[in-house]
């Protein structure tokens, strides 16, 4: 009995490991790990991007395309073979596809206030300064800069 406990856990750890790296891929990258080619992707990771974030795509074979701060990744080009090697490395959070941005409401908003018309009078927004007014910030990531200090100027009145 104790012969087949101990094949079980040697046989159900690798399974379990393997899950928990592939948990970090997206639902898309899992079905084209086989394929030939290459594939774009996001690669996200645990703290704020150094050299050996790059280092860590570059020794797999992929190539940086651009850093991404704002998220703690790179946008990168990979063979689909090597993201479930990448996705095993501790720092990485998530490898998604970097998918083509589609035109969204910001397409209607600069002609929704009249901005061509103050732009054709030669406003540009220069000397111009943004307040918002909240009861309360939370400070998510998304608050943060990539070294991680907030970017939040003034919390309180």
């Amino acid at each position: 009995m104790t012969k087949n406990w101990a094949l079980s856990i040697a046989l159900f750890a690798p399974m379990t490991m393997f899950a928990q790296h592939t948990s970090k891929l997206s639902p898309e990258l899992r079905g084209i790990q086989t394929h030939q080619g290459s594939v774009q992707v996001i690669v996200q990771f645990k703290h704020a991007l150094n050299r050996s974030h790059q280092g860590k795509i570059r020794a797999r074979g992929g190539v940086v395309n651009a850093e991404l701060g704002i998220v703690k990744g790179v946008a990168a080009t990979f063979s689909p073979r090597a993201l479930a090697t990448l996705a095993s490395d501790d720092e990485v959070t998530y490898i998604s596809p970097d998918r083509p941005l589609k035109s969204t409401a910001i397409d209607i908003a600069a002609p929704s206030v009249y901005a061509p018309y103050l732009w054709s009078l030669g406003y540009d927004g220069s000397g111009i300064g943004v307040a918002i007014l909240d009861s309360g910030v939370h400070l998510l990531d998304d608050l943060k800069d990539a070294a991680g200090h907030s970017r939040v100027i003034e919390k309180s009145l």
